[in-house]
């Protein structure tokens, strides 16, 4: 039997247990088969890790702030559409539903966990003391992992460190009489005290897809940082607490304990840098080559499959034949591959490329004032004009992007770029000729285009009196077919040829009638994640789900070195050391290496958001910054729209902000009160001392 049959077989055992048909396992419940049977044989105790690993709460392919946790089929409210990296067709508020947690199912999940940690050494004797250990480990490293879903939502939550007994005849039952919340601290220190634990029993090898000390480590890494960023951040105000618990939102005095946080989240970082929890692990380099900017583009595509990359510490792994598979090429992968109309779920937005080094930006000598503004990110905004005010016109339409950071070719498709072997044509459509001097275009020839359009100014899409011709919608839909052909005229480069207005992959300007948005709207497409190798016709359909089984990387190394990184720098500590290890993951990923005398808390704030862009990460990191409320206030992202000009043979670039904006409440806007969010009302209902959190 093969590895990795071998793990899927025992991750797969007990699908009906407390979960839906998207999960893993398929064995009896604990309360049907009797204790014994399950914590007394290996065979039991496999199948109830197995199961405490598939309801563990991971941000992975299936999950989606509109649904929670471990939903395949609506995780294409992805979470980059609420932090600026990307918009979508689906999810258009930072805050919509509250980026969900599986209240009750996470709760359950801890049940499963007190219940394993209380019950399984009556059974000791069935196995050698490093079996108890390990899964002992194992099951206060999956129990940690659910609080910290809690607290990073909720502040304080009810600690449940035993199994409650439901329904109960007691009267001091907290099943009776309810369970109150703990305080933010107590809750942060308890997850701490269980990675604790779960390190110093885990052993330092374990199976893909279970946890070791190196795992461990990296967790409470993670968890402590996190937790030193409330502490010191927060200033949220938390709700009167009559049960005498402690401050249930935020840290009492947290500034002054910040530090010790940020020094745990350091120490735990260490033990895996260093290779102390007995594992050596490093950042992906196995196709890197110094210089090449394919290679190195190549090399941060092929980490995210290479099973036994030295970068990976934690994964979650899915099998499409057990049906636990997920949906991430279905809804990604350009419609114009697939041809079904549910792609390009997700387009980044162009300020969120703009992070990214080896483009031409303005540097305060952009013809109209706005171009010198910093972006919605902080950052230069893209350079597409001449110093006339004439749009730089490119014979190939790759050459924008051609010295790009590599790691940006990896994790995003540029207009025209290949995948799959076909070219991605991103356009817009086609600027007819305007008889101006060598064929020169400004954004005065293009109605409602360049930077400053007043918000939701379309293009003029009339086609036969308009300065530009358009096609309205994908063709390859089977409806909406209105992305319309151009014949360049005579006289003019490629005349003759008859091409589609749009391209195959959109932008469809629809001047505010019907919104295509199976089509690279922003101007860009996700490419990270998507499988190379599997063919349009197996990523699904409108009937058939979960056809994906590409693995997720929860934890790897690069998270470490900026852990690591961050910590150091909210101590006040070595910069140097800070600089080196955000320098190791630019110079992999092929960017700028930044010198130590611009080095910042700043730039390794922006080298998380570079790079775990779409990793489900950023939105987590603004919120523990604090900094969604000063960075979304009305905030309007901008869309990138290429034409191909038929008077010369060339493209152009225009910039403008997204001309949908309306659909997006024509701005993102955070209120501060959504750093904490509400509790499910059942839980108001059922548990008599929960205190909700203020402004719900």
């Amino acid at each position: 039997m093969s590895k990795r049959f071998l793990i899927f077989s025992l991750l797969l055992m007990s699908l009906t247990i407390m979960m839906d048909s998207c999960k893993k396992l398929d064995v009896p419940p604990p309360n049907i088969l009797s204790d014994a049977a399950i914590l007394g044989t290996p065979d039991g105790v496999t199948s109830y890790m197995a199961r405490l690993y598939s309801e563990m709460p991971i941000e992975d392919f299936k999950y989606s702030p509109s649904n929670g946790y471990n939903n395949a089929y609506n995780a294409f409210n992805w979470g980059s559409k609420s932090t600026g990296e990307s918009l979508g067709r689906d999810w258009r508020q930072p805050n919509e539903n509250s980026n969900v947690v599986n209240y009750n199912a996470v709760y359950g999940t801890i049940r499963d966990c007190n219940y394993f940690i209380q019950n399984l050494p009556a059974y000791a004797g069935s196995f050698s003391a490093a079996q108890v250990q390990g899964w002992l480990g194992e099951a206060h490293f999956v129990r940690a992992t659910c609080y910290y879903a809690l607290v990073r939502r909720f502040g304080g939550v009810p600690l449940v460190k035993t199994p409650i007994n439901y329904p109960s005849t007691s009267t001091d039952s907290a099943a009776i009489n309810g369970l109150e919340r703990s305080s933010e601290e107590d809750t942060w220190n308890f997850i701490g005290s269980d990675l604790d634990s779960a390190y110093n029993l885990l052993p330092v090898t374990n199976q893909t897809g279970r946890a070791d000390k190196s795992t461990a480590a990296a967790y409470k890494a993670r968890a402590m940082l996190y937790a030193g960023c409330i502490a010191k951040y927060n200033t949220n105000i938390s709700p009167a607490n009559q049960y005498g618990t402690g401050q249930l939102c935020g840290f009492a005095d947290g500034p002054a304990k910040a530090a010790a946080y940020f020094q745990a989240a350091y120490d735990a970082a260490k033990l895996v840098i260093n290779g102390t929890a007995g594992k050596t692990y490093s950042l992906y380099m196995k196709s890197w080559v110094a210089g090449n900017l394919a290679a190195q583009t190549q090399n941060m595509i092929d980490m995210f499959f290479d099973a036994a990359s030295p970068e990976n510490i934690f994964v979650r792994q899915y099998d499409t034949y057990l049906s636990s598979g997920h949906n991430w090429d279905l809804y990604m992968i350009p419609d114009c591959i697939r041809g079904w109309g549910w792609g390009s779920e997700v387009s980044p937005t162009l300020d969120f490329v703009e992070m990214y080094d080896g483009i031409p930006t303005w540097n305060g000598d952009g013809p109209k004032a706005i171009q010198n503004l910093p972006n919605a990110f902080g950052c230069p905004r893209l350079k597409n004009l001449n110093p006339d005010g004439t749009y730089v016109q490119y014979a190939n339409p790759t050459d924008l992007f051609a010295n790009a950071e590599p790691r940006l070719k990896a994790f995003v498709i540029t207009p025209y770029d290949v995948l799959k072997g076909s070219v991605i044509e991103i356009r817009a459509g086609i600027v007819k000729p305007q008889g101006h001097a060598g064929g020169a275009i400004s954004p005065d020839d293009i109605k409602n285009s360049g930077e400053g359009t007043p918000l939701n100014s379309r293009y003029d899409i009339t086609n036969t009196g308009s300065q530009i011709f358009v096609g309205l919608g994908p063709t390859n839909t089977g409806s909406g077919n209105t992305n319309r052909l151009y014949t360049i005229p005579a006289g003019y480069p490629n005349a003759g040829q008859t091409i589609l207005a749009a391209g195959n992959a959109g932008i469809y300007s629809t001047g505010g009638g019907a919104w295509y948005s199976s089509s690279a709207f922003m101007g860009f497409s996700i490419r990270k994640y998507l499988n190379p190798s599997k063919a349009p016709a197996d990523m699904g359909s409108s009937s058939s789900y979960g056809h994906s089984n590409q693995t997720w990387i929860e934890i790897r190394y690069a998270e470490v070195l900026l852990t690591a990184a961050e910590a150091i720098m909210e101590l006040g500590g070595n910069t140097s050391e800070a600089l080196g290890y955000v320098n190791q993951i630019q110079a992999r990923a092929g960017a700028t290496q930044t010198p130590l005398a611009s080095f910042s808390l700043n730039t390794v704030r922006k080298e998380w958001r570079k790079e775990f862009a779409f990793e489900n990460k950023t939105w987590f990191n603004l919120n523990r910054w604090r900094l969604f409320d000063s960075e979304m206030n009305a905030t309007i992202y901008r869309q990138l729209t290429p034409f191909y000009v038929a008077e010369t043979g060339k493209y152009i670039f225009d910039i403008k902000p997204f001309e949908e904006m309306t659909r997006y409440s024509n701005g993102y806007t955070w209120k501060s009160v959504w750093y904490y969010q509400n509790f499910p009302g059942s839980e108001i209902s059922n548990n008599k001392k929960m205190i909700q959190n203020i402004g719900y």
